[in-house]
């Protein structure tokens, strides 16, 4: 789950153009891509968080997050 994914590389990979991978994921999941994936990461985030060998910064790299900060912001949201 690390890394970016770009629309444009998420299409690539599936075989869709970008607005029709957009399209079908709001019609599948009732979202944005980008929000569909953040829930994703956080899903990851919080079972992470349950070993204390984890650190917040360690977590937020593995999860695609650029910071340990937005992580962290994202969490209080």
């Amino acid at each position: 789950m690390g890394g970016e994914n770009s629309i444009t590389d998420l299409a690539k990979m599936v075989g869709m153009s970008p607005r029709n991978l957009t399209r079908v994921c709001k019609e599948a999941t009732g979202t944005t891509i980008n929000k569909y994936l953040t829930r994703l990461r956080l899903a990851i985030v919080k079972t992470m968080l349950k070993n204390p060998a984890n650190s917040m910064a360690e977590i937020a790299i593995q999860c695609g997050f650029k910071t340990e900060r937005q992580l962290q912001r994202i969490l209080k949201n």
